[in-house]
């Protein structure tokens, strides 16, 4: 019954809020009588110009969204819904089970469904999601030049490490991340996938104001 509503009431408030971020196509006809502008010479598509296309110049969002929304729907129908947190958490549950610190059940997290974890012995699929995800995030940062580590302070270790836990505990508490609950959840029409955008870009503009973003430096 409430996943009922909830999906029930999503189907509703999607569209809507779909139409606030996006207004209305306008598309000009130009009039009978009015000279046309000479066609632009073709363009023609070299390896340089390719290469900068992919690994150089910014992609337009509609087009990343289009293609991360495609993955989305991909994994969705062929495994499972996208996510992160589900492999991690099932390590470090392993890691502390295997270490005897962990009871057989964990009270809240093995009632609720979302990201569940388990004692695991092998790497599932949801981590070579995140195994791609960096890999392929430091392979497009070699091949466009842009991979510049910077020498670790005492200070930016400790904020990397204080800002890991937090997120770490948000994902805990949210059964999911940006790309399980967010991501995910708004593509399954599901409420909390909208709520988690909502908080999110509460605490984004909150840290931004606090400029936590800072503190590393």
């Amino acid at each position: 019954m409430v996943c009922a509503i909830g999906l029930a009431a999503d189907v509703l408030i999607v569209p809507v809020v779909i139409g606030k971020i996006f207004p209305p196509v306008r598309v000009h006809v130009p009039l009978r009588g009015v000279p046309e502008l000479p066609a632009r010479p073709a363009l023609r598509l070299t390896p340089t110009l390719i290469r900068e296309a992919l690994l150089t110049a910014r992609w337009h969002p509609l087009v990343t969204g289009a293609l991360v929304g495609a993955i989305g729907v991909c994994a969705y129908l062929r495994v499972e819904p996208l996510g992160v947190t589900a492999q991690l958490g099932s390590l470090a549950r392993t890691a502390l089970d295997a270490a005897g610190l962990l009871p057989a059940r964990l009270n809240g997290l093995d009632t609720l469904a979302g990201c569940a974890t388990r004692v695991v012995r092998t790497i599932t699929s949801n981590g070579l999601l995140v195994s791609g995800l960096v890999l392929g995030s430091l392979a497009a940062a070699l091949a466009a030049g842009r991979f510049q580590p910077d020498r670790p302070t005492g200070r930016g270790i400790v904020s990397a490490l204080l800002g890991g836990v937090l997120q770490g505990w948000g994902a805990l508490v949210a059964l999911g991340c940006t790309v399980g609950t967010l991501l995910s959840g708004i593509a399954a029409f599901a409420i909390s996938g909208w709520v988690f955008a909502a908080t999110m870009v509460a605490g984004d503009w909150l840290g931004i104001r606090l400029r936590l973003h800072t503190w590393g430096e």
